[in-house]
C-alpha cells in the first residue's frame, strides 16, 4: 500500500551512465541546495546516476512534493544550462545530465540504500557523505566491501534524513513566493 504523505523528495539525475557527468552534475546541484538552506543526502541509484534526498515531515501530498522538486530543478537548470536538461523537455540530451522530478510519484519505485542490483556488474545503491563526492571519484565501483569499510569509518549517511525534516507546503510557499516570476508555467493545485 502506497502512503498517502511521503518521507523524501527524491532528485534524479542520469547521465546514460556516464559517472564522471553524474558527479559533475550532482556538485553543481549542490551549489543551489546550499543556497536554498536545504539538508540533502546523495545516494548511487546503482545504474551510474544519483539521486538526492530532501527529508520530509510526512504531512505533504505527493503532488506538493513534486511541485517542489521541479522548483529545484528548474533552479539548478537555471544555474547550469549548458549542464542539465528536464526530463520530458525537448531540450537536446546528449551529453547532458537529466533532472527528474517525477520519480516523485505515488507509483514510482526506487532503489533502496544498501540493495544490490544485478546489472552487467553487480553494484550496490550507496548513500554518500557530500565531502566524498569530488571529481575522480568512481561510483560505478561502490562495491559492499567499499561500503562497509566507509561504514567502519564514518555514520551510515542516511542518518542524517532523521535529524531535520523540512515540511513540503511550507517550502512551496517560500519557493512560490521567491520564484514563481521564473516559472510562470507551473500548474499549482
Amino acid at each position: 500500500k502506497v502512503p498517502a504523505n511521503p518521507d523524501y523528495i527524491v532528485i534524479r539525475l542520469d547521465s546514460d551512465a556516464d559517472s564522471k557527468k553524474a558527479i559533475e552534475g550532482v556538485l553543481a546541484a549542490q551549489g543551489i541546495l546550499t543556497g536554498l538552506q536545504l539538508l540533502t543526502v546523495v545516494k548511487t541509484d546503482a545504474h551510474g546516476g544519483l539521486e538526492i534526498y530532501l527529508p520530509l515531515d510526512g504531512k505533504s501530498k505527493f503532488d506538493v512534493c513534486i511541485a517542489v522538486a521541479e522548483y529545484i530543478c528548474k533552479l539548478i537548470r537555471i544555474k547550469s544550462p549548458e549542464l542539465f536538461i528536464l526530463q520530458g523537455s525537448d531540450d537536446r540530451k546528449f551529453g547532458k545530465v537529466t533532472l527528474d522530478y517525477n520519480i516523485n510519484n505515488a507509483d514510482a519505485h526506487l532503489v533502496v540504500p544498501y540493495s544490490m542490483v544485478a546489472v552487467e556488474s553487480p553494484s550496490v545503491s550507496t548513500p554518500l557523505l557530500w565531502e566524498d563526492i569530488q571529481e575522480g571519484l568512481s561510483i560505478d565501483n561502490l562495491d559492499h566491501e567499499h561500503i562497509l569499510k566507509m561504514l567502519k569509518k564514518n555514520e551510515d549517511p542516511f542518518d542524517a534524513l532523521h535529524r531535520k525534516k523540512i515540511n513540503a507546503d511550507s517550502l512551496l510557499k517560500r519557493f512560490k513566493d521567491s520564484y514563481y516570476f521564473l516559472f510562470d508555467d507551473l500548474q499549482f493545485s
